[in-house]
């Protein structure tokens, strides 16, 4: 058998729904293929302002910020969630958005994920936001921007009697609040290093009056209307006496959170749903639906069943269903391609581990690995093995004379023999008494990354190389890439936004208050994204990413596996939600539903 055959013949489709049949026994056919389901709705991600932080499923997001991985373990379904699901009260009207992952925070400058970052969306109001079907951008509190000349000066003229959930009227001090409290280096805001890129500090905001607030740019940012000014904006008069530690673990982030978007915060009960109810004083317009609640089940197997029994009208589902789901009749099926990639992410903190130091190691793991054949028989081809770190509909994109890493396990060997790690008695490579063995991390409970993982630990073990995969309830394994650090290996997905700047991972800059989680570092790296941002010229600036994608695809720091197709499922009752790429809930208010219910 030949190389190229032998991993498709391991990773074929009915191999991998029969690995999954012990995770779901007792389930029927098309339970399990619905079970096969990531549940990420078309939530945020590492979208335009909002941010860019791990994302728990691969179906993509929207609006805010930048997503993020899975291995053997599975999480057993459930039938339900633990406690009694969210009612709505007599009369009024509902949506049920479905995942396996738990938001972890509801503050817009302290999340770091896609689940806190669908219900931030709905709680909070930003300057402007990007808008389908292109990402153009469009105001919200703000009624109107003016640029200077030299690009240097952005001043937001604001609405007037937008209000906080809490009555309170929302000023240009709350805008200046925001970016000063993502300044603070006791503040834990993951946002900091994309903001430094453009502002210097506090001082580059100012109030000229109650509704009009003046940036101060320290360079050109060309993204700074889409990466920076679509940032929730917070409440001074709740949060202006809080600092550091106090600010971090302060209720509102979790148990109050005010804002001025379209929904309230109504109740969350931790690992069940959370519910919000229409703000009648939204500046757009009450929205029509009078509830919002995102369900939380313990299995993407759940998710996926109950968006076919109708119980969640609106979820991301896995690769394997999409034939299953555009039979069910009450399902509208959106298939799309989106900014949102799967990848793993080497250890390269000396203190942690040095086994992934050289260069020629990540490679040969990267060369022993059938991407191919994973996207056919795990993601059932609906997605594209990366060649670029730009998503395939990023305007940066250009993958010619990027290095590739197609499948090459005879390369993957002489790499590693090349640089000492030899075969030991147990086949295991080995250099200078140490074992070519590691732990990779991933989220529990999304099916698709635990057979990615599952795979990747057979493959490097045909090049001899010992991985042992990891699954971790989703906001501990959060924790575990964003603040603790502990890991050798991860795996997790990302979503960008639709401007190019990947600063927050790719910098030494975004090891502090960003999305570099392993500790990258190269300092010519480091300039040309600098350089890019700086850049107004569009075709120049794609010349600048051209160089970065050259430079970080052979360093290898965190390869990325494949781009992801968003498969989303919404029921037929709800009207006027388009799931995209670019932003699903910017048009939430207009959202109805035909049963009244």
């Amino acid at each position: 058998m030949s190389a190229r055959t032998q991993p498709i013949t391991r990773l074929s489709r009915r191999k991998v729904l029969r690995g999954l049949t012990g995770v779901v026994g007792g389930l029927s056919i098309a339970q399990l293929l619905q079970a096969c389901s990531q549940p990420a709705t078309p939530s945020p991600a590492a979208t335009p302002a909002q941010s860019t932080a791990p994302a728990q499923s691969a179906a993509p997001t929207a609006n805010t910020s930048a997503s993020v991985a899975t291995p053997t373990a599975a999480t057993q379904p459930q039938a339900g969630p633990t406690t009694a699901p969210a009612k709505t009260a007599t009369g009024q009207t509902h949506i049920t958005s479905g995942s396996f992952a738990d938001a972890q925070i509801l503050n817009p400058i302290l999340s770091k994920d896609t689940a806190s970052g669908e219900i931030i969306d709905l709680l909070f109001s930003s300057l402007v936001v990007p808008v389908p079907p292109n990402g153009k951008i469009e105001g919200r509190l703000a009624r109107e921007w003016k640029v200077s000349e030299d690009g240097l000066t952005y001043t937001f003229s604001l609405r007037q009697g937008v209000k906080f959930h809490d009555g309170q009227e929302l000023t240009a001090d709350d805008v200046k609040f925001t970016f000063d409290s993502i300044f603070d280096p006791e503040i834990d805001s993951p946002r900091r290093s994309t903001v430094s890129l453009a502002l210097a500090g506090p001082d580059s905001i100012t109030v000229k009056d109650p509704y009009t607030v003046e940036f101060k740019l320290k360079q050109p940012y060309a993204p700074f209307l889409v990466n920076i000014a679509n940032r929730g904006i917070l409440p001074k008069h709740i949060l202006g006496n809080l600092k550091g530690k106090d600010f971090n673990s302060a209720d509102f982030n979790t148990k109050s959170p005010i804002g001025s978007g379209p929904y309230k915060f109504k109740e969350w009960v931790k690992d069940d749903h959370i519910t919000l109810q229409a703000n009648p004083d939204y500046f757009l317009g009450k929205p029509q639906i009078d509830q919002y609640i995102y369900k939380v089940v313990k299995d993407a197997t759940v998710v996926a069943a109950q968006l076919k029994t109708g119980e969640i009208d609106f979820a991301g589902f896995e690769p394997a269903l999409l034939e299953e789901m555009q039979k069910v009749e009450h399902l509208v099926v959106k298939k799309y391609d989106t900014f949102t990639f799967t990848f793993y992410s080497y250890q390269l903190d000396k203190s942690k581990t040095d086994l992934f130091q050289d260069k020629a190691v990540r490679q040969a793991l990267l060369y022993a690995l059938d991407r191919k054949a994973m996207v056919d028989s795990i993601e059932f081809g609906q997605g594209a093995v990366a060649d670029s770190i730009f998503p395939l509909i990023s305007w940066a994109r250009d993958p010619n004379g990027n290095p590739q890493y197609n499948f090459d396990p005879d390369k993957a060997k002489k790499l590693l023999d090349e640089a000492g790690w030899k075969p030991g008695s147990d086949g295991i490579r080995e250099k200078n008494g140490k074992k070519l063995a590691f732990t990779i991390y991933t989220n529990a409970g999304n099916k698709v990354r635990e057979a990615f993982v599952t795979a990747m630990q057979q493959q490097w073990k045909d090049i001899g190389v010992q991985a042992t995969p990891k699954t971790e309830e989703w906001n501990a394994f959060l924790n575990r890439i964003t603040k603790s650090k502990d890991f050798d290996v991860f795996l997790v997905g990302f979503a960008w936004g639709p401007d190019p700047d990947e600063s927050t991972m790719w910098t030494t800059e975004g090891q502090n208050g960003g999305f570099n989680m392993n500790k990258y570092s190269n300092e010519k790296v480091d300039k040309l994204l600098l350089d890019a941002v700086k850049e107004v010229d569009q075709d120049k600036r794609k010349a600048l990413y051209h160089q970065v994608d050259q430079i970080v695809l052979e360093d290898l720091p965190s390869p990325i596996l494949v781009f992801d197709k968003a498969l989303v499922g919404v029921n037929k009752r709800v009207q006027n939600l388009d799931p995209n790429a670019f932003n699903t809930r910017y048009n939430v208010q207009t959202w109805t539903v035909t049963d009244g219910k």
